[in-house]
């Protein structure tokens, strides 16, 4: 089995979290904003509101999470978040 990897959610890894979440953003348009956002900002957020957030965070240069890979692959699992 191959060894799984796991490095921090970097601008230069952003493609590799929007491949693994797929057009969708994962769990019905989540991007893992779930626990960094109130129910009542992240429903209108869903999806594309809540890609472009992630992706501001990531471009702040917050280590929001840890995916993981195989074969230097994005591994079909969750990503690991990080929320201060």
């Amino acid at each position: 089995m191959p060894d799984l990897v796991v490095a921090p959610l970097t601008i230069d890894r952003w493609g590799d979290l929007e491949k693994l979440f797929g057009a969708r953003g994962a769990c019905g348009g989540c991007w893992c904003m779930t626990p960094r956002l109130s129910r009542t900002d992240y429903e209108p957020n869903k999806g594309e509101g809540n890609r472009r957030a992630m992706e501001a965070i990531v471009r702040s240069g917050e280590i929001p999470g840890i995916p993981g890979y195989l074969e230097g692959e994005p591994a079909r699992a969750p990503l690991c978040c990080l929320s201060s």
